[in-house]
């Protein structure tokens, strides 16, 4: 399953760019566009014909395009980055000999390459260049659009965008109208390498949720920044304090731990100095209370053991018991991206999604987007470039930013909630909520119960949906075929048998179709007790079946004959979703089966014999 994380009409980057989101502004009449000449833009606009580029050489280009968004203030590197009174340049014409000169340097392979941008889309008080907005590559001939074009880099697909030979473009007579920047200002590239990790940390939790439906939820806290009942698993904070935002709500632990990691460097940092540094920042802020002092001390000292490998790190060190920000810094602390934290979750005791989510995050803010391989950022680049565009907005903040890009929507449906997860109004997950009442007297509680699907960006593509603007309704897309989390709706009634099937570790299932009161059909597929097994009490099941994020529900618990787990989905599975589904399934039968007793003592294993985890 994919994630849809890319602005409308992007999935595909060798297709010409449909116009999306990005708010459309007259064109531009002068040749050469700066913010310090004035307006960057004449009344009138410009002829259609006007063309927006924006001049670098090939070095330079792939280091500029493996970030989210280029600006005056790139930090990422010695580029040679054409400026005119501090702010960049962009030419409608072409280049000059001269100028092509001052960009290569006398190095043969810094060639002159323009990027061309959308012609109505460079905001008139934020010129930069992001993936967001450019239509192509333009280049002296064939032979260096094909050096380009062929020279692999892990950080950027060369591939991404069309490159073509358009001399013509590179011919013009006179001295050059910019220059190179000498120097970065030191507020610009503060402020870049702020949004660049941050938009790091935001692909990371998208690319985690693509692999782990069920985190949808705890990211939902993070991107939609949704304040917690519980300060100590407010996963906001993070995000607010690296935006700057952060406020005396935020919990103590979370800005710290998400302060450190976002002033990392980015060439890489050892995991041991991680905790250090880690442990030396939470001492500079001290603890209320000389308990929560003693857990931070003990924290900082299993964490060492576990950089040193001498202790293993599983769900007893990070499930969501404890406090998510610790477990989550003691994670991050050893994993670089999102498929790396994923691992954890499917261990035998596995991560907990709020710990995972905060991982992700706080990986991503490691290195942010630029050092990060394609293959991670990809997926998601057009819509972190939009993102970092408007962060990089003086005149917003970067929390009112992000709550116009993520949006949590919830509707009520057949007796439970939908909550659906948005971003620029297109779905990237969701889950059903019911309510819950404690007693005959009781409000309901809401409580989740089932993990939505994801939402595929192929899928949006080729159906030729897109939302209608950054405020407009959202698409309308079919969820894809995978993991929808267990349990029947309310309202279904159950099919006839279609299949049997045997997963990973000989577990046998029965596949039925059931159709909803609406007469929208599914797949339900059912794991019986064999050999014995029965079900554990009512209360570990009712417990179990509050949990976030599981796959398989247990269902009919008051029959011993029809008692089952349960799994729904919009079809029958997949051979990828059907071994995650095996893994998950042997976690519910643990949880919800009383299995018969055995004579005789099963030897502990060694990791059974570990002290226990983390007393946070």
């Amino acid at each position: 399953m994919e994630i849809m994380m890319q602005l409308a009409g992007s999935s595909l980057p060798d297709q010409p760019r449909q116009q999306g989101i990005v708010e459309r502004l007259p064109h531009a009449a002068s040749a050469v566009h700066g913010i310090a000449d004035g307006p960057a833009f004449r009344e009138g606009g410009g002829s259609p014909s006007t063309r927006i580029l924006f001049p670098c050489n090939r070095e330079d280009a792939l280091l500029l395009l493996a970030s989210a968004s280029v600006t005056a203030g790139f930090s990422g590197g010695d580029v040679r980055l054409p400026v005119k009174d501090g702010k960049l340049v962009f030419v409608e014409d072409g280049l000059r000999s001269s100028e092509s000169d001052l960009l290569a340097d006398g190095q043969v392979e810094n060639f002159p390459l323009l990027v061309e941008l959308a012609q109505d889309s460079i905001p008139l008080a934020n010129m930069q260049v992001g993936h967001d907005r450019i239509t192509g590559l333009r280049f002296r001939n064939q032979e260096e659009a094909d050096q380009f074009r062929y020279r692999p880099v892990e950080e950027f697909d060369t591939r991404a965008f069309e490159c073509t030979a358009e001399p013509e473009l590179f011919l013009l007579d006179g001295e050059p109208r910019f220059e190179i920047r000498k120097k970065t200002d030191d507020q610009l590239s503060r402020s870049w390498d702020k949004f660049d990790r941050i938009c790091g940390g935001i692909s990371e939790v998208l690319n985690l949720v693509r692999l782990q439906p069920r985190c949808i939820k705890a990211a939902a806290d993070l991107l939609t920044l949704v304040d917690s009942a519980s300060r100590e698993k407010d996963l906001s904070c993070l995000m607010r304090t690296a935006a700057g935002d952060g406020d005396a709500d935020c919990d103590r632990v979370a800005v710290q731990v998400t302060s450190v990691f976002q002033e990392l460097p980015r060439s890489g940092a050892r995991a041991s100095t991680i905790i250090s540094l880690l442990r030396d920042a939470l001492l500079e802020v001290p603890a209320g209370d000389a308990s929560q002092a003693e857990r931070e001390s003990r924290w900082a000292d299993v964490a060492r053991e576990v950089a040193a490998d001498r202790r293993i790190m599983d769900g007893h060190l990070l499930s969501d018991d404890g406090s998510i920000f610790l477990r989550a810094a003691l994670l991050a602390s050893m994993v670089n991206d999102a498929r790396s934290v994923e691992a954890f979750m499917r261990s035998e005791k596995p991560a907990g999604p709020q710990v995972s989510v905060a991982a992700a995050f706080l990986a991503g803010l490691k290195r942010g987007i630029l050092d990060m391989p394609w293959k991670s950022k990809g997926p998601n680049i057009r819509l972190l470039s939009h993102l970092a565009s408007e962060l990089s907005d003086a005149g917003s903040t970067a929390t009112g930013v992000l709550a116009d890009v993520f949006r949590l929507r919830r509707e009520a449906a057949d007796g439970h909630d939908v909550c659906q997860v948005e971003a620029m109004g297109v779905s990237i997950g969701s889950w059903k909520e019911v309510p819950t009442f404690s007693g005959p007297d009781a409000s309901p509680e809401s409580v989740t119960v089932e993990t939505g699907a994801m939402y595929q960006a192929d899928e949006l593509s080729e159906s030729g949906s897109e939302p209608d603007s950054v405020d407009g309704p959202a698409c309308e897309t079919q969820p894809a075929a995978g993991l929808h989390g267990g349990g029947a709706a309310p309202s279904s009634q159950e099919g006839e048998l279609i299949e049997s099937m045997t997963l990973a570790g000989g577990l046998a299932v029965t596949v039925t179709y059931s159709e909803t009161s609406t007469g929208r059909k599914y797949v339900v597929l059912r794991h019986f007790p064999v050999g014995g097994e029965k079900a554990r009490k009512r209360k570990e099941l009712h417990e179990y079946s509050q949990k976030e994020g599981i796959f398989w529900r247990p269902v009919n618990i008051e029959s011993a004959e029809s008692f089952s787990l349960c799994h729904e989905s919009a079809d029958i599975p997949g051979e990828e979703v059907l071994g995650i589904l095996s893994e998950q399934l042997e976690e519910a039968r643990n949880a919800c089966f009383e299995r018969p007793k055995t004579r005789g003592r099963k030897p502990k294993s060694a990791a059974s014999q570990q002290t226990p985890g983390l007393p946070l």
